[in-house]
């Protein structure tokens, strides 16, 4: 193995930070069902340009919270918290309330749609504890449990991941956090289950469970002759990066962490620099670099550097600013600036959000057809608004 030159880092993740307090002092939240017909939220324009293939015309527009931000599942099940205070659950065509349920007040940061002792669940942290509801089935329990004094809790992989001092890393279950011993100057990744992805700075990783002893693990194979492990990311439970240099050259290979085989590697044709890691589906995109991890190819977007990813498309940014649309076979570069970018797609909409009069909103945007009226793209001229009487010139 070529000398470790850089740290381990993690990429793309909700982080909470734990605090001491106690889970069972928070209001406990029973979720409910509408007994009524609940009247859907109103459509609305999107103050801000829409992103490619969307309009800025929305189905219905519904006021969130301004501290604790929404969220949409792989599946489209869309979860958000009111400006009242409520997370709800809702139906992506309509807006209409599913369900809901009361939610801590000092709850802050992004709703999470995870899995903790084999259900999925949607999570938000008070940063004392961890409070998720069940999502399937007829019934929506909620649970909490209390996070560790200095513990981080991350999402990269499908569970939450607490990662903690001394080489131990945590996981949730059977409602507790349960510790994970690590192998000695290893970083936790990700959490899949009670599994824990953990790596060491000579490219070595383990997949480790609480009470058990660590196996000899997997070790990442070079792409180049000579090549020198850099940087080890994880991109979530079942994948990680090993960022590569010799000379002037950097490669990403994404390996399987069950395995070992590398699915992909990228080749920048210069240092890229800080590298961020976003995923959607079996793209991985390393700064510069997107891989294709199904189909084993790679290709660079000369200096975009990924911020997002939903609904199979990775968002990135380049060096003027200018968002784009990332997918295998394509790279499209949107007008405005401040485009809009998806959460996630629900039902033929596009989940957006943004602020309007002083509220935060959510979005859900309908598809663009070839009649469709778009803003118009960034350019020279512009439009003067009217002005009050007396401020003019004259």
């Amino acid at each position: 193995m070529g000398a470790f030159l850089g740290v381990i880092v993690l990429g793309g993740v909700v982080v909470f930070s734990g605090g001491g307090g106690d889970p069972d002092t928070a209001p406990h939240s029973v979720a409910t069902t509408p007994s009524a017909k609940p009247t859907p939220p109103p459509p609305a324009n999107l103050p801000r340009p829409a992103p490619d293939g969307w309009t800025t015309r929305a189905a219905w527009a519904l006021t969130i919270s301004g501290q604790i931000g929404p969220a949409v599942d792989e599946d489209g099940t869309i979860a958000a918290v009111t400006d009242k205070g409520q997370l709800v659950v809702l139906d992506g065509a309509s807006g209409v309330t599913k369900w809901s349920a009361g939610v801590p007040n000092d709850a802050s940061g992004s709703l999470v749609f995870t899995r903790i002792d084999g259900r999925r669940v949607v999570a938000v942290s008070t940063g004392q504890a961890l409070h998720y509801w069940g999502i399937d089935g007829d019934e929506h329990p909620h649970h909490s449990v209390n996070i560790p004094n200095s513990g981080t809790v991350t999402f990269l992989g499908p569970s939450p991941l607490i990662s903690l001092r001394d080489a131990t890393a945590a996981v949730i279950a059977d409602g507790k956090v349960q510790n994970v011993d690590l192998p000695v100057r290893t970083t936790a990744l990700a959490a899949d289950q009670q599994t824990v992805l953990a790596a060491d700075p000579s490219g070595h990783w383990w997949r480790l469970a609480p009470g058990k002893q660590p196996d000899k693990g997997l070790e990442m194979k070079s792409p180049a002759d000579k090549a020198q492990l850099n940087t080890v990311l994880g991109v979530d439970g079942g994948r990680l990066v090993g960022v590569w240099k010799k000379d002037d050259t950097t490669w990403a290979t994404a390996y399987d962490a069950a395995t070992g085989k590398p699915l992909a590697t990228g080749k920048a044709a210069k240092d890229p620099g800080t590298l961020t890691v976003r995923a959607a589906g079996p793209l991985v995109a390393v700064g510069p670099l997107l891989l294709d991890t199904q189909r084993g190819s790679s290709r660079e977007v000369t200096g975009a550097t990924p911020r997002s990813a939903a609904a199979g498309r990775i968002y990135a940014v380049d060096p003027q600013q200018r968002w784009h649309t990332l997918t295998t076979g394509a790279d499209v570069v949107m007008n405005s600036k401040d485009v809009a970018i998806p959460l996630g797609v629900s039902a033929k909409r596009a989940l957006v959000v943004a602020d309007k009069l002083g509220e935060k909103l959510l979005y859900a945007l309908t598809p663009s057809t070839n009649g469709d009226q778009q803003p118009a793209p960034d350019g020279s001229g512009q439009v003067a608004a009217p002005e009050p009487p007396g401020q003019g010139t004259s």
